[in-house]
Parts: C-alpha cells; sequence; structure tokens
C-alpha cells in the first residue's frame, strides 16, 4: 500500500530563480488536473492522497475534489512550510521543506507504509506498474542520471531525478529529515538532485534503497521552471530510449 505526496508552491515567491510558469490560476489548473487523476487513478494499492502547499494560497478548490463522486480515495492537502529560497540554491530548497514540515506534523504521513512523493503538477500513469515491479521491503526508489560504469560511480558524479520519489517513512526520518541544509552553493552543493544523490549514494543497494527505476515512469503534465511540456517531441524521443534500456543495460543510469 502507498499513499501520494503532491508537493505544490501556487503562488511562488519573488526571487532570482526563473519561473516561467509563474500565474497563480494557471498554476492551480495544473495542480486541480493532476489531483483529479490521483484521486480517480485505478489502483486499490493507492490509499490516499496528501497534498502540500507552502504559499498560504487558498485550498478550498483543491478539497472539493476529495468531495467528488468520482474520489476513490481520501484527499489531505495542508499548508506546510514556506516558499522562501535562500540565495544561491534551488527551489529543492522550499520543496524539502515542505516535506520536513509533513512528516513532523502529519499523521498520515507517520501511518502510510509507503510515500510517494510526486511534483504536483505532474501525473505519472505508469506509477502503478512500477510499485508492482519493485514489490514489497524497498525503503527508498529514485531514478538517478550517471552515466560511468558503475565501478567508476561515486556519491559526487551523480543526480537523482526528484519530481517521483519513493521512500518509508522511517527512511525519510533517518536519512533525509533536515537534507536540505546541506544545500550550500559555496560547496557545489545547491541542487536537491545532487544532495539526495550524495546522501543516500553510500546505502544504495539495489533492493531496499534502489536508484534505478526498472520499468518507465514518465510524466505527464508542464514544466513549472522552463516552457517544456512533458511527453512531447524531443522529450518523447529521449523517454523512449530510457525505457529501452532499461531492458537491455539495466544496470546504466543514463
Amino acid at each position: 500500500m502507498y499513499t501520494i505526496v503532491m508537493t505544490a508552491c501556487v503562488q511562488p515567491a519573488e526571487t532570482g530563480i526563473r519561473v516561467s510558469r509563474s500565474d497563480p490560476q494557471v498554476r492551480l489548473q495544473d495542480y486541480l488536473q493532476s489531483v483529479e487523476a490521483w484521486l480517480a487513478m485505478d489502483d486499490p494499492d493507492c490509499e490516499q492522497v496528501i497534498f502540500l502547499e507552502n504559499s498560504g494560497y487558498p485550498l478550498d478548490e483543491v478539497r472539493r475534489l476529495g468531495d467528488s463522486p468520482l474520489a476513490l480515495r481520501p484527499l489531505i492537502a495542508a499548508h506546510v512550510g514556506d516558499n522562501a529560497v535562500p540565495e544561491g540554491v534551488s527551489y529543492g530548497y522550499a520543496e524539502l521543506g515542505m516535506l520536513d514540515a509533513a512528516s513532523q506534523s502529519l499523521g498520515a504521513w507517520a501511518s502510510a507504509d509507503l510515500l510517494v512523493k510526486a511534483t504536483g503538477r505532474l501525473r505519472f500513469p505508469a506509477l502503478p506498474r512500477l510499485i508492482d515491479r519493485v514489490g514489497a521491503g524497498v525503503q527508498f526508489l529514485g531514478d538517478a542520471r550517471n552515466r560511468s560504469l558503475p565501478r567508476y560511480r561515486t556519491s559526487e558524479n551523480g543526480v537523482i531525478t526528484t519530481q517521483l520519489l519513493a521512500f518509508t517513512p522511517d527512511f525519510y526520518g533517518d536519512h533525509m529529515l533536515g537534507l536540505r541544509e546541506a544545500m550550500r552553493p559555496a560547496m557545489g552543493h545547491r541542487l536537491i538532485e545532487s544532495v539526495i544523490y550524495r546522501q543516500l549514494f553510500p546505502l544504495e543497494d539495489g533492493r531496499r534503497v534502489r536508484f534505478r527505476f526498472p520499468v518507465s515512469c514518465d510524466p505527464l503534465g508542464h514544466a513549472g521552471h522552463w516552457e517544456k511540456q512533458y511527453q512531447s517531441g524531443a522529450d518523447l524521443s529521449k523517454s523512449k530510449a530510457r525505457s529501452l534500456s532499461r531492458a537491455i543495460v539495466p544496470w546504466w543510469w543514463g
């Protein structure tokens, strides 16, 4: 059984970070589409959806979706953390802040068997298949990017894509809580993708802590920080090539 955890910022703060999709109403519609899709997803193993928002924007429209007759599972919508980001680090700082706050304040987080963190604007239609393939016993699941051969991989030469992650509540508390404080530009660690990779690389064993999705689980939706729609154009070609590589060279983290 698993719980979807959506991270959202409806009204981005005025920072130096480029946000191409910045209109709150446009962003809200993106989030509403995703909430609706997760609530209606046909997978009995998905117990509930938790929607986390960090700008304080009203969540009335989000919560109304939980009352829809099409909703197949409960919805929890909560304001947690804030959208402040120190100079020089990426937006992932605020996202990790939301997860930290939720882990300390939400009973639904602590009681979940497995938490699947999804960027709130995006949907992942293949998620049920991915969870089925991973099976029981996984404590952390991410999809790494590191084009080095296995023997040349280190904690410093790869990244974890963070649009979709899965972890148990205990694993998050033991290994990821407070991790955003490691995002230090002066040390070259400004991105959430590299900081998580660096922290968890020593734990990766291909079983309980996994850095490679066994099957592709590609996003649908719009990127928030640049003009891009997933599953179109060159992005679709890359997705198909990566999907093929998972079957032919499963050790490749490309």
